[in-house]
């Protein structure tokens, strides 16, 4: 009988696909309809396959359940709060679908397959507790005369749904909020802002933030051992829905930093860390400098872990607060190195050295080299099918050497430097060969938050077909091509702003960063191309429940220069004219040109161009 239902289910399912990829293909949407859905139709037979086999075959889980399954979890009465916020402060699950995915393109939650469920099954023991929980779950948000009835379980056969009824009852109101001995805090602004307002539902949460709150502005204003005290006092009998509210705040001795020790070095040197943590005997007691300290030490390539601990637990409140720095290195030096094959660049090689405390003070050196198209002449017809031919299957790549000093003139100022070689070649369409360098400045101004002034200097040769200066630099003269296919320089100056607010690093589940890249390429920048170019990045990170919602927002604008001392200047037939230079402009899809098209290879094979361009090809030749 299982295999039965599911197979109806399976039936039912493909008839809606069915419909829904026929829809399309009539109608002429078939690749308007978005990449999901057509590989969804190109697959569904192999779909319809999987799907037959997992509906006919019953699931060997269905038997393991040892009580009903739970098919859903249903809360009445809730008017304040939405039932996933409640159905999170409870041990009683529903079944559901493990992803979205195993809806569509594969029918597996449907089918009621196993790995593609989280079954629950219903366990009479926890009914109570999860009334207890909805209880205790609703006074810390300040509904003190909440009534959970006992729940609701409706069972058939092997399936059960699970009701909790739920009465709410009249908040507690904080309809008064006051303070005592912090009269300097208020004019300082200190108590402005803070999580529990008046009007507000008197919640423990609330309570416990807001004297988390205070106690951590104090701990920033130098106050090492503050405490606060919170009391409540209902009035009447019976006890009135509007709470007075009242914190007791105990700031304790000014204090400062006393004796600052480093613990764990090998190769790093106690003046480095102490330079680059910030930290100073005498200065006033911050904790978020201690909290900053650590992040500063993590700056270095070398530290793989850090701990800075204030001395402020003892009973005795010292108006000097010792500090323990404790260092955890990694190792001095870094090797890495790696290889691959793809029909692009045949046979690729890649190798990284890096010194991560260079003569000392954390600098880092880091030599690193790449090398594409090896042996891709010999190998073209087996296993290079794209790699190209003759000056295109030449050896690609690149070598570099990076420099970084952490403290420069300040510890909040970082220098880096580089200076590469490189080759590049893109089939048919050009060579290109170039040598530059970055020299960059950042300054930290603010929490995770830097600005970076930089300069980039490059000299670049090309070897190109006429109809890439053509089409790319609306240059068609001979003459001017050979101006082009000699060394020329794009050296653009600029300046970037970077914003990191985000929880995690790696896997952020909340807050935001920002990104802004302004560069301009001028004459007296020692550049032969003039551009502006503006380019603005932000993301936003949003936690609901398992996952995690990411928006990112990515816009620029460039503004075209044309030439600075080459063929644009004094050619009245081309005055006016601006282009931007092709490593500058704006490629949509992939990282340098739209996705599934490499670089230049996208558009018509006509080409449609001006009169005056066609004109000044035949005046040159």
């Amino acid at each position: 009988m299982l295999a039965d239902s599911r197979l109806s289910i399976y039936l039912a399912y493909r008839r809606e696909v069915l419909r829904n990829c026929a829809s399309a293909l009539g109608e002429g949407r078939y690749y308007s309809l978005g990449v999901e859905i057509k590989r969804a139709c190109r697959l569904l037979p192999m779909i319809m396959i999987v799907g037959l086999v997992l509906a006919a075959f019953p699931s060997s889980g269905m038997g393991q359940l040892r009580g009903p399954e739970v098919l859903d979890v249903r809360f009445e009465g809730n008017v304040t709060f939405p039932a996933d916020s409640l159905s999170r402060a409870i041990a009683t699950r529903a079944t559901a679908c493990r992803s979205l995915w195993f809806y569509f393109p594969l029918p597996l939650c449907p089918l009621g397959v196993d790995f593609a469920l989280s079954r629950s099954t219903l366990q009479d023991r926890d009914l109570p507790r999860d009334r207890a929980r909805l209880v205790l779950w609703y006074r810390q948000r300040g509904f003190r005369d909440v009534v959970v009835n006992e729940p609701v379980v409706e069972r058939t056969g092997s399936v059960a749904r699970v009701t909790f009824q739920i009465e709410e009852g009249r908040p507690i109101i904080a309809q008064s909020i006051g303070f005592s001995g912090a009269e300097e805090l208020i004019a300082k602004g200190l108590l402005d802002e803070l999580p529990l307002a008046e009007g507000d539902r008197l919640s423990t949460l609330a309570l416990d933030a807001t004297r988390d709150s205070i106690i951590q502005r104090l701990s920033n204003q130098g106050y090492a051992y503050a405490d606060v005290f919170r009391q409540v006092n209902r009035p009447g009998n019976p006890p009135s829905y509007d709470a007075v509210t009242t914190f007791e705040v105990v700031p304790g001795p000014a204090t400062t930093y006393g004796d600052i020790t480093v613990e764990g070095l090998e190769s790093l040197g106690v003046g480095t860390v102490l330079r680059t943590s910030q930290l100073r005997r005498g200065d006033p007691y911050r904790r978020a400098d201690v909290d900053e300290a650590s992040s500063r030490l993590y700056g270095l390539d070398i530290v793989r872990n850090v701990t800075v601990v204030p001395d402020t637990l003892l009973g005795v409140q010292n108006p000097t607060v010792d500090v323990a720095i404790i260092v955890q290195e990694g190792d001095a030096f870094r090797v890495r190195a790696g290889g691959g094959w793809s029909t692009a660049e045949c046979l690729n090689t890649e190798a990284r050295w890096t010194s991560r405390n260079f003569f000392g003070g954390g600098r880092s050196l880091s030599v690193r080299g790449r090398l594409g198209n090896i042996l891709a002449q010999e190998f073209r017809d087996v296993l290079c099918a794209q790699s190209g031919e003759g000056d295109f299957a030449g050896l690609t790549g690149i070598a570099a050497v990076d420099f970084v000093q952490p403290w420069f003139f300040s510890s909040r100022n970082s220098l880096s430097a580089s200076i590469f070689i490189e080759r590049q070649s893109l089939p048919d369409i050009f060579n290109r060969r170039a040598v530059g360098g970055q020299v960059g400045l950042s300054r930290a101004v603010g929490e995770r938050t830097v600005v970076t002034g930089f300069y980039r200097p490059e000299i670049s040769e090309l070897d190109a077909s006429d109809v890439l200066f053509c089409t790319g630099f609306l240059v068609c003269a001979p003459d001017d091509i050979r101006e082009l296919e000699d060394p020329n320089s794009l050296s653009p100056i600029g300046i970037s702003f970077a914003r990191e607010r985000s929880d995690d690093l790696l896997n952020p589940r909340s807050g935001y960063r920002l990104l802004l890249d302004v560069e301009h390429a001028a004459n007296w920048t020692m550049s032969n191309f003039r551009y502006d170019r503006v380019i603005a990045e932000a993301s936003r990170y949003a936690s609901t429940g398992r996952l995690v919602l990411a928006t990112r927002v990515r816009g620029g604008w460039v503004g075209s220069g044309g030439f600075e001392g080459l063929v644009r200047q004094g050619r009245a037939e081309v005055e006016g004219v601006e282009l931007v230079h092709p490593q500058k402009r704006f490629y949509t899809g992939g990282a340098n040109s739209v996705r599934g098209f490499a670089q230049s290879r996208l558009g018509p094979r006509v080409l449609l161009a001006k009169p005056t361009n066609l004109l000044s090809t035949l005046e040159g030749g």
